[in-house]
């Protein structure tokens, strides 16, 4: 089998297939016919023809870029660049930062589990709730960060799934998969936050047990609803505690960034 390069720019080589989709500047992967020598660019305004290289270009690129149905889950194309600068233009808090940056985790691998979007998924976590802290009250959140979804040409899907996880919204009820999601995953990030940062360890040994005794506990965490964690693991249609436990394992991934990986003076 021939040697296939990965170049920076959209390119095709002699009777070369070109394998991946075009993602905005995404490098593309090809297989050279074996007696080429040269390649196009075919994005100039005026065709270029270069020759080919002694060695392959070898960057590293996923099987999921290649192929966006791969393993069952979709590609979305969603900049979550994009979604992190509009969030810091509207949130400063690092509470509130770290706790939709948690949601995000935990949708992120809900989605891989699920074989759905997991950028769109992830996007969805990662902005629920990034107009709070300038629009606290219900029903400014999520409707004034909904409009500036729109504006932003967000797609209707997601901006739904957003607004879907605010109860007080009758005409968002929680009918897809992604609205469930995201609802049993809110609540449930704010209470494992508040149970690993009154652990020594953090949340690296943190577990499922140990979370729901917290929930029993009424004067700890007491603005996080339990209820909203029983209904919304319920709705989803996972049990509770394997939702516990899944959620802690995506925080995990993330668990520096969340600075949970030791317990903290204010958890204590």
């Amino acid at each position: 089998m021939p040697c296939f390069p990965l170049c920076e720019r959209r390119v095709l080589s002699g009777r070369g297939k070109e394998l991946s989709p075009r993602n905005g500047g995404m490098p593309l992967l090809f297989y050279p016919a074996l007696n080429a020598t040269t390649i196009s660019w075919l994005d100039s305004a005026t065709p270029v023809v270069e020759t080919l290289p002694k060695k392959p270009i070898v960057r590293p690129i996923s099987a999921a870029a290649l192929h966006p149905q791969a393993g069952g889950h979709r590609k979305s194309s969603m900049n979550r660049a994009a979604a992190w600068t509009l969030l810091n233009e509207y949130t400063t808090n690092p509470g509130l930062i770290k706790h939709m940056l948690a949601v995000e985790a935990a949708m992120r691998d809900y989605a891989l589990k699920l074989a759905q979007d997991e950028e769109s998924w992830g996007i969805i976590g990662l902005l629920h709730d990034f107009d709070y802290e300038r629009w606290p009250d219900p029903p400014d959140h999520p409707l004034k960060g909904a409009a500036i979804l729109q504006e932003q040409g967000y797609p209707e899907d997601v901006i739904y799934a957003i607004k879907s996880h605010a109860d007080y919204l009758p005409d968002c009820p929680r009918v897809h998969l992604v609205d469930k999601a995201l609802y049993a995953c809110d609540e449930l990030a704010g209470l494992i936050t508040a149970a690993a940062l009154v652990r020594p360890a953090g949340i690296t040994d943190l577990t499922a047990q140990s979370v729901k005794k917290k929930m029993k506990s009424k004067g700890f965490a007491r603005t996080v609803k339990r209820e909203d964690i029983v209904r919304g693991a319920a709705d989803f249609g996972v049990d509770l505690t394997e939702h516990i436990q899944f959620v802690i394992e995506a925080m995990k991934t993330i668990a520096a960034e969340l600075g949970l990986l030791q317990g903290t003076a204010e958890g204590q």
